[in-house]
């Protein structure tokens, strides 16, 4: 849809966060789309990276979408760890916020795509979900709506700016 969907966080994030247990682990991931990234088969492919490293050696996870995801709904898909990182917007007054989003050491399997993307002017359409590593229920926390402007891309770094497609008609006070 063209709206900012935002689901409140599910009971089991909720307790994750507020006891903070050494035993449960949470996944944050993005998801990047846009009408260039496609799969072999000419349909649409997103790229999918998750902040995760274990013993220092970088891995692919497979975690469950949610039932209505913008791409592949309820399937398990492959997440590649990757660093990456939001930066949350400046509530100036007469100012759009905006996201910076980064994707650090992009890999040579994703930069192919991402070359594309900054080649073609259409949205790049931008998922953040939060997962419990090793609960295959689906992601606990969702964030849809996000559009990526400004991208630059070096060989060592992808960023760029993005904004809500429609923030300002949207509750925030229940997350903060």
């Amino acid at each position: 849809g063209g709206s900012v969907v935002i689901d409140p966080w599910k009971e089991a994030i909720r307790e994750a966060y507020a006891s903070a247990p050494t035993d449960v682990r949470i996944l944050h991931t993005l998801e990047l789309r846009h009408p260039t990234c496609l799969d072999d088969d000419g349909g649409l492919r997103a790229i999918r990276v998750v902040l995760e490293k274990v013993g220092g050696k970088a891995r692919t996870i497979g975690l469950r979408l949610e039932d209505d995801a913008p791409l592949h709904p309820g399937q398990t898909v492959q997440c590649q760890a990757c660093p990456f990182g939001l930066d949350l917007p400046d509530l100036a007054e007469g100012k759009l916020p905006e996201i910076q989003i980064w994707v650090d050491n992009v890999s040579q399997e994703i930069m192919p795509y991402l070359e594309n993307a900054v080649s073609q002017r259409a949205d790049l359409a931008v998922s953040y979900r939060e997962f419990i590593d090793g609960d295959d229920s689906g992601p606990q926390y969702i964030l849809h709506g996000l559009k990526i402007r400004r991208v630059k891309a070096t060989v060592y770094k992808v960023s760029g700016s993005a904004g809500f497609l429609d923030f300002l008609n949207n509750r925030y006070g229940e997350l903060y």
